[in-house]
């Protein structure tokens, strides 16, 4: 289960740091070292978030057989 939501959620930060390394360059095409940081900030961001909703959405289906018992 896990493995199947994590593996989606790397595309959708890979997609975001190459947003955010666009974005960067296209304000400030000289700035290589300013568009990895953001690259890196943004991804690591959604990272995060989906990582987080990742986890959350494995402990529902694993509590839900539970809370339909209760």
């Amino acid at each position: 289960m896990l493995a199947g939501l994590i593996d989606d959620a790397l595309w959708a930060v890979e997609r975001s740091a190459l947003e955010a390394w666009d974005e960067f360059l296209e304000a400030r095409p000289d700035d290589r070292a300013g568009a990895l940081t953001a690259a890196s900030l943004d991804a690591g961001e959604e990272a995060e978030r989906l990582a987080t909703a990742a986890y959350e959405r494995v402990r529902e289906m694993l509590l839900e057989p539970l809370n339909r018992a209760a």
